[in-house]
């Protein structure tokens, strides 16, 4: 039978056995649910169950799949089951592969050998603390060997440490001055060499200074010489302006300095700033804080043209231990001596702000009385000396020392009870405590509480001053009676004064209308094995009266007013005489005596 799309045979096509093909009905309208854009007829797309429920029609599926009721339940294993048959490609993740997280593992080791000379044997425990203090970078050592007697092997991890390192060379170390390179691929020790090798490391700001520093040093004299720094070959290599040019960073010359302290320490004796265009010290200033132990400065042929262009490094606390000033060839000097004819007032003002000078523009110094008494009148800090012990009589000083003995040999004892016997019976005392360096000094309000009840005292819970907040509690500060001051002296710590060393203690008696002032500066101990502590004592006797408990006690003095400081210990330097001494100038030649007429 034909085809249902065909038509029957007839004519031509019925002679040859073929068919007419059924013509198609012509399209007038775009069917319902179509669209026509240009000319193109365009039919939406509906899915199967669209179409379906459109053409009232049943539509049958294949065999592997199920028609479900919308009340049907679906099984959740059958619908996952040809996905989990099906494998499924990897999608493209254009970040790369990520690699899954795995257990933690330790960080390869990647040791560095640095060979130190200069480390004497037995101190490298204290070379490798050194090392770490002044590198500011935290490391521990993986290895540490002495390769001979002053060279050490140090192995550390990763090459920025061993660079670390590596830069404090030429710093000091006690008495040795430290030479450290990296060790060479062969292993050999003989890695140690006296040049930076410039041309395999970059060097920083900072390394540049240390290698010009180095270059500038003078270990046996102790010289630092920083002379014409403009004209330096390193720093003109680098392009580093040194203190004194006008395009200079403002940081250069403190980290100069502070450099120059690092790696010297207090080594450095003397120091020389001479032509350097600077017209006052404010750049290197910090030499004051990082070079204390200064003895000889020289700024000579600089353009200093006043006195306040030393305020930087003048004035109390400022560079104590300086010997020699030279200022030679500064505009102060010449506009000095133009103006006055003299140097006396130049000299008086530059004494006036370095006082412990001996030899100024290569001269020794020599004040006149006058000098003195000018100073004395405008000067902050006095250029006095120290004198010994003083005693307006020698009866005064008889008794004063017969006093301080029987009273701390009883003090020091373990009964200190028989010392309310010298005490007026109206007699005052006033004690202090002013520690600050000390681990203990910091007592909680619960433990002193405690300490209190128990009945005994600390150094540092001692405030019994006159100086209170509140100054309705004045006279709390201050105990009255001879029975409260023993009840205090009774409480406080055990003292040891040792006055075999005269050198510990300055001793000042005289008479005054109120009875003779005895006032004591020394130092004592709680123990044998204990710190020493600082304090200043004031006594002030009066003629035993007859009949009283001192007079019955044997004393031939009483005691109507002490006053006890104890402070962290000072030494004893402030006590010393200054003795003069015959100074040469290590800058200039011999010059004649300054010498005020």
């Amino acid at each position: 039978m034909p085809a249902q799309n065909e038509a029957p045979k007839s004519g031509l096509a019925s002679l040859f056995g073929g068919f007419v093909p059924k013509p198609k009905a012509p399209v007038d309208e775009p069917a319902a649910g179509s669209q026509q854009a240009g000319g193109r007829i365009k039919s939406k797309r509906r899915n199967l169950a669209t179409r379906s429920r459109l053409g009232n029609k049943q539509v049958t599926l294949a065999a592997t799949k199920k028609i479900l009721d919308e009340d049907a339940d679906i099984d959740m294993a059958d619908a996952g089951s040809s996905a989990k048959n099906k494998k499924r490609k990897p999608r493209h993740n254009p970040y790369g592969r990520v690699k899954k997280a795995n257990a933690a593992q330790v960080p390869k080791q990647h040791p560095v050998h640095v060979l130190i000379q200069g480390c004497p044997a037995g101190s490298e425990m204290g070379m490798v603390q050194f090392l770490q203090s002044k590198s500011k970078r935290a490391w521990t050592p993986l290895g540490c060997q002495p390769v001979s007697a002053d060279m050490l092997q140090l192995t550390v991890d990763g090459d920025l440490t061993a660079a670390a390192i590596v830069r404090l060379d030429g710093y000091l170390f006690g008495t040795s001055t430290l030479t450290i390179r990296l060790q060479p691929a062969d292993g050999s020790a003989q890695a140690i060499t006296t040049d930076q090798d410039e041309q395999k490391s970059k060097l920083t700001t900072m390394d540049v200074l240390r290698l010009f520093l180095k270059s500038r040093w003078a270990g046996d004299a102790g010289y630092l010489n920083l002379d014409n720094m403009a004209d330096d070959a390193i720093l003109k290599k680098h392009a580093i302006r040194p203190p004194g040019d006008k395009a200079a960073s403002a940081v250069v010359g403190p980290a100069m300095m502070k450099l120059a302290g690092e790696m010297f320490g207090d080594k450095v004796v003397s120091l020389s700033l001479a032509n350097n265009r600077l017209l006052n010290v404010q750049a290197v200033s910090t030499l004051a804080q990082y070079l204390p132990q200064l003895q000889n400065l020289s700024l000579q042929h600089n353009l200093i043209k006043a006195y306040e262009g030393l305020e930087a490094i003048s004035g109390t606390g400022k560079l104590l231990h300086l010997r020699e000033l030279v200022l030679d060839g500064n505009p102060l000097v010449t506009n000095e001596l133009k103006q006055r004819g003299h140097t006396r007032a130049y000299v008086r003002n530059i004494v006036k702000r370095f006082p412990t000078l001996f030899l100024l523009d290569g001269a020794p110094i020599q004040l006149s009385e006058d000098d003195v008494q000018q100073i004395h009148k405008t000067g902050k800090v006095l250029p006095l000396d120290t004198h010994p012990s003083y005693f307006d009589t020698q009866d005064t000083r008889s008794i004063a020392m017969d006093f301080l003995i029987n009273y701390y040999q009883c003090y020091d004892s373990a009964d200190r009870a028989p010392l309310a016997l010298l005490y007026h019976p109206e007699a005052t005392l006033s004690m202090a405590s002013r520690l600050r360096l000390r681990a203990d000094a910091r007592v909680k309000r619960k433990e002193k509480k405690k300490i209190m009840d128990d009945g005994k005292m600390q150094w540092a819970t001692i405030n019994h001053n006159l100086k209170l907040n509140n100054p309705k509690k004045t006279s709390l500060g201050l105990l009255l009676g001879a029975d409260a001051i023993r009840d205090l002296l009774i409480r406080l710590p055990s003292t040891i004064h040792d006055f075999s060393n005269t050198n510990d203690y300055v001793l000042d008696a005289y008479q005054t209308p109120a009875g003779m002032i005895v006032t004591l500066h020394g130092e004592f101990k709680e123990d044998a094995a204990s710190a020493p502590y600082s304090y200043d004592r004031t006594f002030v006797l009066q003629p035993t009266q007859p009949g009283s408990t001192a007079a019955n006690a044997g004393s031939p003095v009483t005691i109507v007013s002490d006053s006890l400081t104890v402070r962290d210990y000072v030494g004893n330097h402030g006590f010393q005489i200054q003795k003069k001494q015959n100074y040469t100038s290590i800058f200039m030649p011999p010059q004649a005596e300054h010498v005020a007429v």
